[in-house]
C-alpha cells in the first residue's frame, strides 16, 4: 500500500504549515498508521529554522512531538509529487499552482477542503460511496480528492478570508492559539473522512448479483 503524499504549504514554514504537518500526521496515524505522509513547505521559507515556539508550545499541549524537519522551500517537484497540496491561505494555493498549474484537482486551502469534505460527507453527496469502492484507502482518497472539486461552487466560503488561516508570525501567544484552533477545527473532517475510508476495510462492501 503506496502512503498519500500531502503537502502542507504556508509562507514561511515556520509556523502555520509546521504546526498542521505535525497535527494531522499525528491524527491520521491513530485512524490508519502509514497511510499519510505529511511535509510542509513555504512559499517564502526561512530555510533552516525550527518550528517557532508558539506552534511548538501548544503541539506539546495536545501530546503531539513538536520534532521534525527544519523550514523548507517550496518547490515544483514537491507540487508534483503530492496527492493531495493544502494551502494555509489563498495566497499559498494560488503560488503553489503558479509552480504546478496541473495541480488543480488536488490543490486548495485546508479550511476550503474541509468544507468540500463536510459537502461530499452528506446523505444527498454520491462522493463519499463512489470513493468506497476502491480497493484500498490510498485509492479511496486519491478517487475522492478530484470528486470534492463538484462541490466547490456551492460550498464557497461566507467570505474569501475565511479559506485562510491567520498568520500568528510576530505576534503574541493569542494570535498562535487561534490559529491552532482554526487549523484543528479544519483537520476534523478530513480525520473524519479517512476514518469513514479505513472502515471500509473493517466492513466490506457487498454486491448483489
Amino acid at each position: 500500500m503506496n502512503s498519500l503524499n500531502v503537502l502542507v504549504v504556508c509562507t514561511g514554514n515556520i509556523c502555520r504549515s509546521p504546526y498542521a504537518e505535525r497535527a494531522l500526521q499525528a491524527m491520521a496515524d491513530r485512524i490508519a498508521p502509514g497511510v499519510f505522509r505529511v511535509t510542509s513547505a513555504g512559499t517564502r521559507a526561512v530555510v533552516g529554522r525550527p518550528m517557532k515556539a508558539g506552534s511548538a508550545r501548544i503541539l506539546g499541549e495536545r501530546g503531539i512531538s513538536a520534532a521534525g524537519p527544519v523550514a523548507r522551500q517550496l518547490t515544483t517537484s514537491m507540487v508534483q509529487d503530492a496527492d493531495l497540496v493544502l494551502g494555509l491561505a489563498r495566497e499559498h494555493r494560488a503560488d503553489a499552482l503558479d509552480l504546478v498549474p496541473g495541480a488543480l484537482r488536488r490543490t486548495f486551502t485546508l479550511r476550503e477542503f474541509a468544507r468540500l469534505l463536510e459537502t461530499c460527507g452528506t446523505p444527498a453527496a454520491e462522493d463519499l460511496n463512489d470513493a468506497l469502492a476502491a480497493p484500498d484507502i490510498p485509492a479511496r482518497w486519491r478517487a475522492l480528492t478530484p470528486l470534492a472539486l463538484r462541490h466547490r461552487t456551492d460550498s464557497k466560503a461566507a467570505h474569501p478570508a475565511d479559506d485562510d488561516v491567520l498568520d500568528p508570525y510576530g505576534l503574541d501567544d493569542t494570535a498562535f492559539r487561534t490559529m491552532a484552533a482554526q487549523i484543528d477545527a479544519a483537520l476534523i473532517p478530513l480525520i473524519d473522512t479517512l476514518t469513514k475510508l479505513a472502515a471500509a476495510d473493517r466492513h466490506p462492501r457487498t454486491t448483489q448479483n
